[in-house]
């Protein structure tokens, strides 16, 4: 949810040959989820038409989302995935008006009529269709770009780490833990369950949707003493992937929170997760023109940032 939390990952692949791009989305009280499904969306699809220019492969783009990164990353990959299985198995049928992706999705629309009944997958209007009246750009805050045109397909691989897959099970625990419910509620407009990546997926299958063609391939990551997001809701997540056909693995750390292997263990110059992306990366992008070598975790980037007290005094005071 924060991308500077991303600098520890830059400073442990950048100098192995990766270029990293660390993006952001408004957040509350700037938008709901469905802009901010809209701000990842335009987002890969900046690194997809500008990567090249840096250096970059747009045939060689890993997607990285940890915590509400890894929700919305995988709400915007479902949707687009969806989207594309309905348009081309049924043919732009007369009767309904299949969006493509080539047509661009409206998340909020997509999500309402597509995913809970995809017989009926009705995504007419493009992301932008809605935002000139004041109210839908008050509240969503979309702004008048050009709807994307690339597949979850254009990616060579998905790693969602330590995400909230399942609002419903989570909703009460995160008011809990001090996240107020009317927050919640305003973000997600009171429909946990519309927004939550497990039961849309659970709902695709139960559809007899298939979207082995349609989503690329993914490793969720989960720390098993995580209790902002806990493990069972990632392993849930990855069950439900491999219902949908998605070429889908799991790792879990043991004894990792929620924040430790992006945090804590980096600060400690422990790169497990590092190395853990590194290698997914190096694996998909097998025969890719970008030559990998093997990830060296003594470089001076990836070694300790700070004392092992200073660590685990912030570890006690992380709300996470």
């Amino acid at each position: 949810g924060y991308k500077m939390w991303g600098a520890l990952l830059g400073r442990a692949l950048c100098p192995h040959g990766i270029l990293l791009v660390i993006p952001d989305y408004r957040n509350f009280p700037q938008t709901d989820v469905t802009g901010m499904m809209f701000d990842v969306d335009m987002s890969v699809s900046w690194v997809f038409e500008n990567c090249e220019g840096f250096g970059g492969d747009p045939e060689n783009v890993t997607l990285v989302g940890q915590s509400a990164g890894a929700h919305l990353g995988s709400m915007v990959l479902l949707t687009k995935a969806a989207a594309q299985f309905r348009s081309e198995s049924l043919k732009m049928v007369n009767r309904f008006s299949f969006a493509t992706v080539e047509e661009g999705v409206d998340f909020d629309l997509a999500v309402d009529q597509g995913l809970t009944d995809v017989d009926n997958l009705n995504i007419s209007s493009s992301p932008t269709s809605r935002s000139s009246t004041p109210e839908f750009e008050r509240v969503r805050g979309f702004t008048t770009q050009k709807p994307s045109t690339w597949k979850p397909t254009s990616l060579v691989g998905f790693i969602p780490i330590s995400g909230p897959y399942d609002l419903v099970k989570l909703c009460d625990h995160f008011q809990s833990r001090g996240l107020d419910k009317r927050i919640l509620d305003w973000i997600f407009q009171k429909r946990f369950e519309k927004y939550s990546p497990t039961i849309l997926a659970h709902n695709l299958s139960s559809s007899s949707v298939n979207l082995s063609r349609y989503f690329p391939p993914t490793t969720v990551i989960h720390g098993a003493t995580d209790v902002s997001a806990p493990c069972s809701g990632g392993v849930e997540f990855y069950d439900s992937l491999k219902l949908l056909g998605v070429k889908a693995d799991l790792i879990v750390y043991e004894s990792m929170s929620h924040t430790d292997p992006i945090l804590e263990k980096p600060f400690a110059g422990e790169q497990q997760l590092h190395e853990d992306i590194y290698n997914l990366m190096r694996k998909w992008g097998e025969g890719k023109e970008h030559e990998f070598v093997d990830f060296d975790g003594s470089i001076p980037s990836c070694r300790r940032v700070a004392p092992q007290i200073m660590i685990d005094v912030a570890r006690k005071a992380n709300p996470f």
